[in-house]
């Protein structure tokens, strides 16, 4: 049936040579259906996940080519890889599904997928941080205010902003 593969040899006899067989080397086949083939490719060896960040300048990722990665054979014919969403494309931040699709000659498909997460690269701006003067007490020190509520700060890749202060107000 389609996609057994047969072995088989051959022999021959040198007529100058009475008494002499010889063996001809083994030849392998692979059965295939023809038009009608319906066994898919199999693939033994998927693309593992993988990181990008985002452009300096934008907020996106560009999706890298895994079809290189992947190992898939087809009993009958030659197996091309399709890998959804294409290598360049660009992505938000986030973990995005890659689908890779092994196909043969006959459209008889097999998938399998991975992950590529992309990560924010493009860093904040402040665009203002408050001033303040306080006054020192007896003990030459001084409680240090919450300077949060008063900054301005802007990510174009991720909303809101997180901010710390340091040290902690009230120290």
């Amino acid at each position: 049936s389609a996609g057994q593969t047969l072995r088989a040899q051959g022999w021959y006899r040198d007529p100058a040579a009475p008494g002499q067989t010889n063996l001809s080397n083994a030849l392998q086949f692979t059965l295939c259906n023809g038009s009608g083939e319906t066994i898919p490719p199999v693939i033994s060896v998927c693309a593992t996940s993988a990181t990008v960040s985002t452009g300096a300048s934008n907020c996106v990722g560009v999706v890298p080519d895994f079809r290189s990665q992947v190992v898939a054979v087809d009993n009958c014919t030659a197996v091309s890889i399709v890998q959804t969403p294409p290598p360049g494309a660009t992505v938000g931040i986030g973990t995005i599904p890659i689908v890779l699709r092994a196909r043969d000659a006959f459209q008889n498909a097999v998938t399998c997928s991975t992950t590529l997460t992309v990560v924010d690269a493009v860093a904040p701006v402040i665009s203002f941080c408050p001033a303040v003067s306080l006054a020192a007490n007896a003990n030459c020190q001084a409680i240090l205010p919450n300077f949060l509520p008063g900054v301005v700060a802007t990510d174009a890749c991720s909303l809101p902003v997180t901010m710390t202060q340091s040290p902690m107000p009230g120290t």
